[in-house]
């Protein structure tokens, strides 16, 4: 059994089999493994900077990715990373992380 603790405590019991997205650059190594540790995918939502004084055009939209919504204190690119290291170390059998 592999010892996890803290947040990711119960959420690395198993590590699943990962299958890139067809878009994946083919001369780079895909992960095999993952370990679902976030909620995903976290939501984009609509922002309007002209309260602040913005200076962008009336027709311009900006929209906001709320990566602060995965569930963990990490948030974006170091809790998606994270998730595949731990698969990677599930697939490999190591016991601590």
């Amino acid at each position: 059994a592999v010892a996890f603790s803290g947040e990711f405590e119960g959420a690395a019991e198993a590590a699943d089999a990962y299958r890139p997205p067809a878009w994946w650059p083919r001369h780079l190594v895909a992960p095999e493994a993952r370990v679902r540790c976030a909620n995903l995918p976290t939501p984009i939502e609509g922002w309007s900077p002209r309260p602040l004084g913005g200076s962008l055009p009336a027709k311009c939209k900006v929209f906001i990715k709320r990566d602060d919504m995965t569930g963990t204190e990490e948030s974006g690119n170091k809790i998606r990373k994270l998730e595949f290291l731990i698969g990677k170390a599930r697939q490999d059998g190591c016991d601590t992380v």
